[in-house]
């Protein structure tokens, strides 16, 4: 049986190499703007930021 220490060593190398993976796949450029596409990143970015605009619009209707 494995004990808990070795499991625990396991599942952070695990963590590791998703979070590089996602990291990586967010700061490479898309290529919808042509060769010079912004990242997923700033996709992500400017979503949110119009997502909390209309927010803040619709928080600030009488």
């Amino acid at each position: 049986m494995k004990s808990i220490k070795h499991l625990a060593g396991q599942s952070f190398v695990e963590y590791l190499i998703v979070l590089a993976a996602v990291s990586t796949l967010l700061t490479l450029p898309l290529n919808f703007d042509g060769p010079n596409g912004r990242t997923a990143a700033v996709y992500l970015a400017d979503s949110v930021r119009a997502f909390y605009q209309s927010l803040i619009f619709f928080i600030s209707l009488p």
